[in-house]
């Protein structure tokens, strides 16, 4: 399993490369993210884009089917907004492992044309309005009637604290 520097929010890391360096040159790349773990094979390095041939090995029982028979942008990101297990597997050593994250407002770096910024609701922030905002809190509707994606990576809800507070967790509401 990879550091956990490789783990967490990885949507800057969308269309970018992760490079391996490994005898022989193939590895098998197992992501795991909102309850969702995928698999894919490469050789030296791996576009991070659904289009690289992902199969989903482990669901959370709202990931719809439609992303299993064809992984898409949005699917994907869901995945990369909260990764919890990042591993490599390769026949031979591997020596070193680099993975691409955008960097903004930083001038000397070359531009990427994957990664957006999303102009959110008030109750959300993030690069695609994945996180709650100040003030508000991460919530996990049990309503099948919700969209899909707000029941893989949960809904924002504001902040009640019984009438005391406006802040409070951002995860567990307290």
């Amino acid at each position: 399993m990879l550091p956990e520097k490789f783990l967490g929010d990885l949507t800057t890391s969308y269309g970018g490369y992760l490079t391996v360096k490994v005898t022989g040159g193939t590895f098998t790349v197992y992501l795991q993210g909102n309850g969702v773990q995928m698999q894919t094979a490469a050789s030296k390095e791996l576009h991070l884009l659904e289009t690289s041939r992902w199969h989903v090995v482990k669901e959370n029982p709202y990931f719809p089917r439609m992303c299993k028979e064809e992984m898409t942008r949005g699917c994907f990101m869901a995945v990369l907004q909260k990764v919890t297990r990042f591993t490599i597997e390769a026949p031979h050593r591997i020596t070193e492992v680099l993975l691409d994250k955008a960097k903004f407002n930083i001038s000397t770096y070359p531009v990427t044309h994957t990664i957006e910024k999303c102009q959110c609701p008030e109750e959300y922030s993030g690069l695609s309005c994945q996180e709650p905002n100040e003030e508000y809190h991460k919530y996990f509707p049990t309503d099948s009637g919700n969209h899909w994606i707000d029941l893989v990576i949960g809904k924002a809800k504001s902040c009640s604290c019984n009438g005391r507070s406006k802040q409070c967790d951002p995860i567990s509401g307290d």
